[in-house]
């Protein structure tokens, strides 16, 4: 489960740091959008401030025309009173007929000359007027047009600083899980030094295992050739099984001698083994306990516990084992390692079994 979580804690590193570079990327472009979208309504803005500029220019000068136009308008009407004057004065000087239609000629040539002047700067006036009204209107429609655009311009750029806004966010949540990676990379380490600390534990153990079995097949050298005891190294466990006629006599639980011979030697090299735990099974064959036994041992299950708490005993008294590392159960004749149809069979299921396991963390 630890190997498991090591792999689920990587891949979450992985994906985080990917996450990471994914909304840096994505932080980035919103930053440079924004940027240029910036850049873009100062230009308009610009743009917009130079068009004012040119709005009131325009209408000063137009305000100026008209001021002319109407000091014109003053200059003929005084003129034209001063005409009036002038044939008032000549109607009662003027008696004789040559000298009135003279002056009348007069009069209106000089009247027909400043009138034409006088209409010549109106019309030109009146012209300039009418350029400037329609530059002022080309102006006002580039105004409109530069406003709807600068509006649009800002709309855009609230939609990039609310881009922006979310970036930013999703950056501190990044901020956050990267620190969160960080302690799960310590974690992590953390974890690998304790599984390369339980790995070099395993190691030693391993060896030491090694160690017992390799001890303990050379002092059993003759029982393990007459196969009554058999001796297997497992992964982290090792296995020593005794045939119940090298312990113990028919029907009986008390050690015999020949018994005590061999637990001696195995204690003797299970004193050394340092957080195992000792577990011995007592087993029997399948055919039910003799009648003069029966009121000791009732079932097999009596037997085959009495037999392991037996070996037990021993181990604590006669040769002096910690009891805290051992453990004794009986499983009676429920776990055969053969059959029970035959003499040979049920020989190989009547057995102690010895298991030293590393003990639980």
């Amino acid at each position: 489960m630890k190997k498991v979580g090591v792999i689920v804690l990587s891949v979450v590193l992985l994906v985080v740091a990917g996450s990471g570079v994914v909304l840096f990327h994505k932080n980035r472009e919103a930053r440079n959008a924004l940027l240029m979208s910036e850049q873009k309504a100062e230009s308009w803005h610009e743009k917009m401030v130079r068009l004012e500029h040119e709005t009131v220019r325009l209408k000063n000068q137009i305000r100026a025309n008209e001021a002319q136009i109407e000091t014109l308008a003053s200059e003929i009407q005084s003129k034209n009173q001063t005409i009036s004057n002038f044939q008032q004065k000549f109607e009662h000087v003027a008696r004789e007929p040559g000298f009135r239609e003279d002056a009348h000629q007069h009069l209106r040539s000089l009247h027909a000359t400043t009138d034409a002047g006088l209409e010549a700067q109106l019309q030109n006036q009146a012209s300039k007027t009418t350029g400037l009204q329609k530059q002022l209107q080309e102006a006002d429609a580039r105004a409109v047009s530069l406003h709807a655009e600068l509006l649009a311009e800002q709309g855009m750029v609230g939609s990039l600083e609310k881009q922006l806004d979310n970036a930013r966010a999703l950056a501190l949540l990044l901020e956050a899980k990267i620190e969160q990676g960080q302690t799960g990379k310590q974690e992590l380490k953390e974890l690998l030094s304790e599984l390369q600390q339980k790995q070099d534990q395993l190691k030693t153990r391993t060896d030491q295992l090694q160690s017992e079995y390799t001890a303990m097949v050379s002092q059993l050298e003759n029982e393990i050739k007459n196969k009554t005891v058999a001796i297997e190294k497992l992964k982290e466990r090792l296995s020593i099984t005794f045939i119940d006629s090298i312990l113990f006599d028919s029907a009986k639980s008390s050690i015999s001698p020949e018994g005590r011979t061999v637990l001696d030697t195995v204690g003797t090299i299970l004193k050394d083994v340092q957080n195992h735990k000792i577990l011995v099974i007592g087993h029997t064959d399948n055919l039910p306990i003799k009648h003069e036994y029966q009121h000791i041992f009732p079932s097999n299950w009596e037997l085959s516990t009495a037999r392991a708490t037996a070996v037990v005993r021993y181990f604590q008294f006669g040769v002096g084992l910690d009891p805290a590392n051992l453990e004794a159960a009986g499983r009676a004749h429920h776990d055969p390692v053969a059959s029970n149809e035959t003499s040979q069979g049920r020989a190989k299921n009547r057995r102690v079994n010895i298991l030293i396991t590393p003990n639980p963390e």
